[in-house]
């Protein structure tokens, strides 16, 4: 496939997938399954549940993972990368700007523009359920699947509930059939690719943890070791790095929240995150603060890079076995549990947390679920609301 055409999708998506890693799933079902029909029904939720099991970020895996399917290595960098592009380039300003003096930002207005996540992300999960649980035998599953995650905090530990989830479906539910011709196809990834991807994460992981010594060398041991270790995604890995930054006087409170909300207020995956923690990390040139941008972002990144291509490659192997693909059903229906779930712990809690975000989110279901608002047009309405009440009727 035309390497541009993936570039343009993707830097589509990028501009416009409001929501988090939980919504940008459905951008990516609407886009790529309904509208161009680059893959199916069955290859979309095979390549979902792969990059469910992986630690990581998840929305951005998968960029990663359609990218490789359509147009292999290259392909799969490119997805990845324009899909990114437009919040690494937001975040990594707003921290230059935030930590220059050159650019503030109102709680409020942040409050804002945040709330527009709600519909956005509970339209992408009620589609994902609709789409894998069809029966009620699906139905129940989902909400006992669901009711366990929540109460036994098992949201940050996906691959528990998966493999639970594969075990239903092996038991309990009927197989479905997968035509080898609906089999995700990798024969564009290059084995010698996934050879390199793990030489690289053997020397980067002995190097980071065994060998490398000084303050900028533990910072990207953390951002590294964390891509790695934490399942979930966006939601789950940035709280993790309230440790490393704020704790240690890197960052203050304040800073570290207000790139958090930023981060879930615009557009793309929430590991650009990282960009804005190097760029406001170190109070010297610009170039500086770009540079460690750039590493904070390859560090974090790093598990997509190196375990999405070798999850694909044994995939093939994998989904032609019977009882494997027996209880993938069983699968899909735990990764509908899992974003539900996220949404009511994490996304949530995460945006609705006083009396100002409550009035925002009910302005925003109300722009766009009752008078069918575009997603753009809802976040710079919100954004102006928040930034003029603080600005005009607080003193």
């Amino acid at each position: 496939m035309n390497q541009i055409a993936i570039c343009t999708a993707f830097l589509k998506l990028g501009l416009s997938s409001f929501g988090g890693p939980t919504a940008h799933i459905g951008f990516f079902r609407e886009e790529f399954v309904k509208a161009k029909r680059w893959i199916g029904e069955t290859d979309f939720s095979y390549l979902l549940a792969i990059c469910q099991f992986l630690p990581g970020p998840t929305s951005s895996q998968l960029a990663f993972a359609i990218g490789m399917r359509q147009g292999g290595s290259i392909g799969a960098y490119a997805a990845l990368l324009s899909f990114s592009l437009p919040s690494i380039l937001v975040m990594t300003f707003l921290g230059i700007g935030y930590s220059l003096d050159i650019l503030s930002l109102s709680y409020l207005a942040i409050s804002g523009l945040s709330s527009v996540a709600i519909p956005v992300v509970g339209v992408a999960v009620f589609t994902m359920y609709k789409t894998f649980c069809t029966d009620n035998l699906e139905k129940l599953i989902f909400l006992c699947i669901s009711i366990i995650t929540i109460y036994f905090d098992l949201i940050a530990y996906p691959l528990i509930i998966l493999i639970t989830g594969w075990l239903v479906g092996l038991l309990f539910l009927k197989e479905v059939p997968l035509e080898d011709s609906e089999i995700v196809a990798v024969s564009n990834l290059n084995k010698y690719h996934v050879y390199t991807v793990i030489l690289l994460g053997i020397i980067a992981f002995l190097t980071l943890n065994f060998f490398a010594v000084g303050s900028d060398y533990n910072l990207f041991r953390q951002l590294f070791n964390t891509g790695f270790l934490v399942f979930g995604g966006g939601h789950v890995v940035l709280p993790l790095l309230q440790g490393p930054f704020i704790n240690s006087g890197l960052v203050s409170k304040e800073e570290f929240l207000l790139g958090y909300g930023i981060a879930q207020a615009i557009p793309g995956p929430l590991f650009s995150f990282a960009s804005y923690l190097g760029s406001l990390t170190y109070d010297s040139t610009v170039f500086n603060k770009l540079l460690y941008g750039f590493y904070f972002l390859i560090f974090l990144y790093s598990s997509t890079f190196v375990l999405t291509p070798i999850a694909l490659y044994f995939w093939s192997r994998l989904s032609k076995s019977r009882i494997f693909k027996k209880g993938l059903k069983g699968v899909n229906i735990a990764v509908s549990a899992i974003l539900f779930s996220s949404y009511l712990v994490f996304v949530i809690p995460s945006i609705v947390n006083n009396e100002w975000a409550i009035a925002f989110t009910t302005l925003t279901l109300i722009f766009i679920l009752i008078l069918k608002f575009p997603i753009w047009i809802t976040v710079l309405l919100m954004g102006c609301i928040g930034y003029s009440i603080d600005k005009f009727l607080l003193i």
